[in-house]
């Protein structure tokens, strides 16, 4: 793996972490008043004179949405890709997780509250939704965190292996997390946005926040399912049967884990 690509993993890598910070921040509302971007209104209004739905709000975020599924998803193109002279590169996956981290800080940056009459305060927040929610989010985290440094290759490219096209036959990931869920980085994000909605208690803002990441997650993993299904053919449609796509089965942690793509097809041979 060469300098340029080792460095464009590295930078994804360490990105990540940045955009999560910015994000946890501005989910509490700019706790240390480092003067970064909020959720919420930085100074509510009161009833009467506040806003309950900003369309300029809502149409600016809904931009950065599209801003973000052009990138994220038209990047992960085969024809964008070779058009960008980025295929087969093995700087392809650092490349493109750099791009997507500036797109997520972009997002984070720009993003505007669609009401400025409540503000969360989690130190006021009921224990019914700080627990539901709470544990929501820890099932999420746990799932974004567990991709990122167990598959570290798969997601930032160290080591170059899934970014060359001289690799054959390169196999369905079904290792965890990808024995637990599809697309756990996915499933890990839905389960952390909608967790802090259910903490905020219906707050206009965290709501929206959580639909508009919902519905560009489901419109975007199809998209990579194809993908996906045109790249490794019946093995991965073998995988998909036995793994959910966002969130694990109940049995998954009674120690029920998928067979290897394939298994069944050598075991009927056999």
């Amino acid at each position: 793996m060469g300098a340029f690509a080792t460095l464009a993993s590295t930078l994804a890598f360490a990105g990540t972490h940045f955009f999560l910070v910015l994000q946890m921040n501005a989910i509490f509302n700019d706790p240390f008043n480092l003067g970064w971007p909020t959720m919420d209104a930085p100074d509510p209004r009161l009833q009467g004179e506040c806003t309950m739905l900003d369309t300029g709000a809502v149409t600016t975020n809904l931009l950065l949405w599209l801003l973000w599924g052009v990138q994220h998803s038209g990047m992960a193109r085969p024809k964008v890709k070779e058009a960008l002279g980025l295929s087969g590169m093995k700087a392809e996956r650092g490349i493109y997780g750099c791009v997507s981290i500036l797109m997520l800080v972009i997002f984070v940056a720009y993003w505007k509250p669609v009401q400025d009459c409540t503000k969360l305060d989690i130190l006021t927040v009921p224990l019914g939704p700080l627990t539901g929610g709470g544990l929501a989010i820890c099932w999420g985290v746990g799932a974004l965190l567990s991709g990122l440094y167990i598959k570290p290759d798969h997601f930032f490219g160290f080591g170059g292996e899934y970014n060359s096209n001289t690799v054959e036959d390169r196999p369905v990931i079904y290792e965890y997390p990808y024995s637990m869920v599809r697309h756990p980085a996915s499933g890990g994000f839905l389960a952390f946005v909608w967790g802090f909605a259910a903490i905020s208690q219906g707050n206009p803002n965290f709501v929206f926040f959580a639909a508009g990441w919902t519905v560009y997650v489901l419109i975007g993993t199809q998209f990579e399912e194809m993908g996906l299904r045109r790249e490794f053919g019946q093995h991965y449609d073998e995988y998909a049967t036995q793994v959910p796509a966002f969130f694990p089965k109940p049995s998954f942690f009674l120690g029920e884990r998928p067979a290897a793509p394939g298994a069944a097809a050598k075991a009927k041979a056999s």
